[in-house]
């Protein structure tokens, strides 16, 4: 049962760390074209759509645009239906047609419309067809003289509908069949319509889930990946040949978003688990960069506060090197309390109510929620620090003696004190507006889930708050004992350079991001499957 523990805890813990990505992307647009080829797997299919579900919860305004390459291939293989692509794109007769808006609108469509509600979200089924979403005519023959039959070319994109459809909450997923002024219908590229639709909303990304890493220089060097292209890159590789087959509409589509003002663009392996949160809640994808540089930053200052301190106890005669141990000794104990103040957490049960969804079953297991102890991070010490300037500043204009000088010295005992309490207050500060108890309460209602014990809405509410209120005292108290910690180191003797390191904003930043950057290491390993290097190492999973 641990490993299961340590599993939610895991995913609350990279939710937290995601906020200033959700902030970011709040109330934007995210159209996601999910590839018919990433859709083979029916355990990675939940762990996408579970992804889908939980940008919506988060304010982002998901618009789900699939293909179902296999799904049809199969179905026109049992009606022994020739097919072939010119392109990337299918070459489309009447019986083809009929074949493709079957399994597109009839099958593919609603399954994703049934799991994502399943998963406590609200989807929408629709094709092109549907209030004239998307308009076509049809695609005029190759370059080469090839006639595409009833492949449509995108006219019009009724914006107002999923605009709509967005702001009442819906999770709009579309089928790529469109119709003509006629009322023909049209099959239409997946990964066309995905760029189509990003450009006409103006989204903020458009990711294209696929079952491949994305492009690749050298297809046959797995080592040529690259994560950055410009157009000019794509179309001299289109030109050459190096890019072809169905890599060809989802280029083209990147280029019309990025052209018409989509700010990024991604081609992301839909195979393994979990691809829309890796991606949409990172930069760079392992660690935070300028926090990485801020940290490193902070060691590179190590070694010359350490040089100061050998220097002062060698030199001044003042303990030597026994002295030297014990304060190293006491510099590794700090660390440890700060890892464990930063990883401590006050699990909170939730039981799920049993829900049957045709021949399946969901929910019925019990989960934790995981509360910090120290929610607030290293932000209440950054701004009592801000504060602390304040009274500082007017000692340049008052004789340094009473108020004057109890403030000017960072050292003393009411300079401390007041900067103690300011960090304890502001923990309880940040802490109020960075976690929501309502929004906790009304997301376990909405997915049928209570603490047992509690009666769901108001109650809830009240006994998160009470939790969050009696674990934040002791947290913020920890918190304050560690922003006063180089003011004891110094008073004990330790060289002013080094004390900075027992204590304070570059302590925690320093183990923050460590342990940050080798969580996502960590998640990383374990979705490419490096068992051995997992069971053998000594990166583990860390409980709260």
């Amino acid at each position: 049962m641990n490993d299961i523990y340590n599993e939610y805890i895991a995913k609350a813990n990279i939710l937290m760390e995601a906020l200033p990505y959700i902030q970011k992307l709040s109330g934007k647009t995210v159209v996601i074209k999910y590839g018919g080829n990433a859709m083979t797997n029916q355990d990675i299919t939940k762990t996408i759509l579970q992804d889908i579900t939980l940008l919506k919860y988060v304010g982002v305004n998901p618009v789900v645009v699939h293909g179902g390459g296999p799904e049809i291939n199969k179905m026109l293989a049992k009606l022994e239906i020739q097919s072939s692509f010119h392109n990337g794109l299918r070459i489309t007769d009447a019986a083809t047609m009929e074949v493709v808006q079957m399994v597109l609108t009839g099958k593919i469509n609603k399954d994703i419309v049934s799991s994502i509600n399943a998963l406590g979200g609200k989807a929408i089924g629709l094709s092109g067809k549907d209030a004239s979403l998307i308009t076509v005519e049809k695609k005029p023959p190759t370059s080469d003289g090839v006639d595409l039959g009833f492949v449509g070319k995108v006219t019009g994109i009724n914006t107002k509908l999923l605009e709509k459809l967005v702001q009442d909450e819906y999770i709009p997923v579309i089928a790529p069949v469109g119709a003509d002024e006629q009322g023909n219908s049209y099959n239409i590229n997946a990964d066309t319509v995905a760029g189509e639709i990003a450009a006409r909303l103006q989204a903020e990304k458009l990711i294209f889930l696929t079952d491949t890493d994305g492009i690749y220089e050298d297809y046959q060097d797995k080592n040529s990946l690259m994560s950055v292209i410009s157009i000019e890159k794509i179309n001299d590789m289109i030109a050459s040949g190096a890019i072809e087959g169905g890599m060809i509409p989802k280029v083209q589509g990147c280029i019309k978003g990025i052209e018409s003002g989509v700010h990024r663009t991604h081609i992301l392996n839909g195979t393994i688990p979990h691809p829309l949160i890796l991606e949409i809640f990172t930069d760079k994808g392992i660690g935070n960069g300028v926090s990485l540089i801020i940290m490193v930053g902070i060691i590179a200052r190590l070694p010359h506060a350490l040089m100061a301190e050998l220097n002062t106890r060698f030199t001044e005669a003042t303990g030597g090197l026994v002295m030297l141990v014990v304060e190293l000794v006491l510099l590794f104990l700090v660390f440890c309390a700060v890892i464990a103040l930063v990883q401590a957490t006050r699990k909170i049960p939730v039981q799920y109510a049993k829900r049957i969804v045709g021949n399946k079953q969901y929910g019925g297991v019990r989960q934790y929620i995981p509360l910090k102890i120290n929610a607030a991070g290293v932000m209440p010490i950054i701004f009592a620090q801000a504060l602390m300037f304040i009274p500082m500043f007017f000692t340049r204009f008052e004789a340094t003696r009473g108020f004057a000088a109890a403030f000017a010295d960072y050292t003393g005992f009411w300079y401390n004190l007041v900067f103690a309490l300011l960090v304890i207050a502001f923990t309880y500060f940040y802490t109020a507006i960075t976690v929501n108890p309502n929004m906790m309460a009304e997301d376990m209602k909405r997915n049928g889930g209570f603490i047992p014990g509690v009666k769901p809405g108001k109650k809830t509410v009240e006994y998160l708050d009470t939790i969050m209120t009696r674990i934040t005292l002791p947290g913020s108290i920890f918190l304050a004992i560690v922003a006063i910690l180089p003011t004891f180191a110094m008073k004990l003797g330790i060289n002013n350079q080094f004390a900075l390191f027992y204590g304070g904003t570059s302590l925690l930043i320093l183990v923050g991001v460590v342990l940050d950057t080798l969580q996502q290491i960590e998640s990383y390993l374990l979705l490419r499957h490096y068992d051995g290097l997992m069971k053998t190492g000594r990166i583990k999973g860390r409980v709260g």
